[in-house]
C-alpha cells in the first residue's frame, strides 16, 4: 500500500529547506505519479520531472526519530551544497499508520551525463559517439577525483551527474545510511560505462571498431586520457 506522500500542507518543522521546499511541494501537487516499491523502499516518479525516494532506512517508529533523521540529512545536504543540484528538498511524513513516519528526499530530474551519451548514440555517427564517450569519461573522472575528497562518499554514476556551467554536480539521492566505501577510480569508470558500451556493442548500425579507433586519438594527450581510453576500448572488446 502506497504510504502518505509529502504535500504542500506539511508543517514547516517537517520540511527543509523551507522556502524552496514549499515551492517544490506546490510544483508537484496534483500531478500524475508512478510508484515503485522494493523491499520497503519507495521510489516515486512524477511526470518525468521529479522523483521522491524513501528507503527502508528512512522508515521510523516515532516522530522524534524521524525528526532526528531529517536534521541529520539536512546537515549532510548543507555540507554538500556546492556539489549537488539545487532543486531538492527533504521532508518527513506519517506513513498512514499510527506513530510511523518516513523521511523523503525530493529531487528535480536533470539532464545527466548518461543522457548526453544516449543523445550521441541516436546519431549513429562513430566519430561523434567516440568524442562524446571521451568527454563524458573525462568529466566522470574529474567527478571521481573531486568527490573522493568529501566526507560522505556519494554513489557516482552517469545517471546522477550533470554539467552546470561546465561544473560537475551530483543530481541523485544522497545516502542516509552509513558512508559508502572508497573504490578506485579506474574501477568506478569501468562500472559506470559497462552497460552503455554493452548497449553500443549490440547495435548493428554502430561500428565498434571505428569508435575504438577514434577513441585512440585522445590517448596521446596525457596519462589520464590514456587510462580513460584504455578502459573504454577494453569494454568494447568484452
Amino acid at each position: 500500500m502506497l504510504p502518505l506522500l509529502p504535500n504542500k500542507d506539511i508543517a514547516a518543522r517537517d520540511l527543509w529547506p523551507l522556502k524552496e521546499g514549499y515551492l517544490i511541494l506546490n510544483n508537484i501537487a496534483n500531478k500524475n505519479l508512478e510508484p515503485i516499491e522494493n523491499d520497503k523502499e519507495w521510489l516515486i516518479t512524477i511526470e518525468e520531472q521529479w522523483q521522491l525516494l524513501s528507503s527502508k532506512n528512512d522508515f521510523c517508529d516515532n516522530y522524534n526519530i524521524a525528526r532526528q533523521k531529517l536534521s541529520n540529512a539536512a546537515q549532510t545536504q548543507q555540507n554538500l551544497k556546492i556539489h549537488i543540484s539545487k532543486q531538492r528538498c527533504l521532508t518527513i511524513t506519517e506513513t498512514g499508520d499510527e506513530e510511523q513516519w518516513r523521511l523523503w528526499q525530493i529531487i528535480k530530474i536533470e539532464q545527466t551525463l548518461a543522457q548526453l551519451l544516449i543523445d550521441a548514440y541516436a546519431k549513429k555517427d562513430a566519430k561523434k559517439i567516440a568524442t562524446m564517450l571521451f568527454i563524458v569519461a573525462d568529466k566522470f573522472f574529474i567527478a571521481c577525483e573531486q568527490f573522493a575528497q568529501l566526507e560522505i562518499q556519494l554513489p557516482l554514476a552517469l545517471d546522477n551527474l550533470a554539467l552546470k556551467e561546465n561544473e560537475i554536480i551530483f543530481t541523485g539521492f544522497i545516502p542516509t545510511n552509513a558512508d559508502m566505501p572508497n573504490i578506485d577510480t579506474e574501477h568506478c569508470i569501468k562500472k559506470a560505462f559497462q552497460s552503455y558500451i554493452s548497449q553500443l556493442s549490440n547495435d548493428p548500425e554502430i561500428k565498434n571498431a571505428l569508435i575504438s579507433y577514434y577513441l585512440t586519438v585522445y590517448a596521446h594527450e596525457n596519462p589520464t586520457s590514456k587510462m580513460l581510453v584504455n578502459v573504454l576500448v577494453k569494454l568494447f572488446k568484452q
